[in-house]
């Protein structure tokens, strides 16, 4: 079991046709997005126009959480759904994926072997919570605020990854957003 902290400077911040996508973390290490060598994805977009169509990505499944905002999204054939922030939606890369509402999302995008859960959590200052992760990896984002993580200082944009199964403890030095990602391999 380990515990490996990253500051917000580990972020790959890139442009697209409706606004930006922050690459949080993508493994193995060293994987490309746009070339697809990847076996899991974390990253944050916001959605800077009102309608946008999702770019295809066959052979991935998602999960997508609003932080910010309400997002209506219409997989064809599939489903529709309506987020609002820390709710989240799971679809196929390949679905034609169409979305209304200006927001920011959290995407777990994974692919062969790969499954993934997303949750989240808003906590008061002050709070503090114990999560016992039960995967394999687990991935803790501070989207907001300030927390101390299993005793690691974790400010906002900043992660930690949690290898093995484990029980972590979590306060809230200020009101604070966190992501919680379990991946299994």
């Amino acid at each position: 079991m380990s515990i490996q902290h990253f500051d917000a400077s580990r972020i790959k911040k890139t442009n697209w046709s409706g606004g930006t996508t922050s690459e949080l973390f993508i493994f193995p290490e060293g994987s490309e997005f746009n070339i697809g060598n990847y076996l899991f994805r974390l990253s944050i977009a916001t959605v800077e126009i009102e309608e946008s169509t999702f770019t295809r990505l066959p052979d991935v499944n998602r999960t997508l959480m609003v932080l910010e905002g309400i997002l209506k999204l219409e997989h064809e054939g599939h489903h529709k759904a309506t987020l609002k922030p820390l709710e989240f939606d799971n679809f196929k890369g390949d679905w034609n994926t169409k979305s209304w509402g200006k927001v920011t999302n959290f995407n777990l995008m994974t692919k062969g072997d790969f499954e993934g859960s997303l949750s989240g959590i808003k906590l008061e200052k002050g709070a503090e919570i114990e999560i016992s992760m039960l995967k394999g990896n687990s991935f803790i984002h501070t989207y907001s605020g300030s927390t101390i993580v299993s005793g690691q200082n974790c400010q906002k944009y900043e992660s930690i990854l949690i290898e093995g199964q484990q029980t972590i403890s979590i306060l809230a030095k200020q009101e604070s957003i966190l992501v919680i990602v379990e991946l299994d391999s």
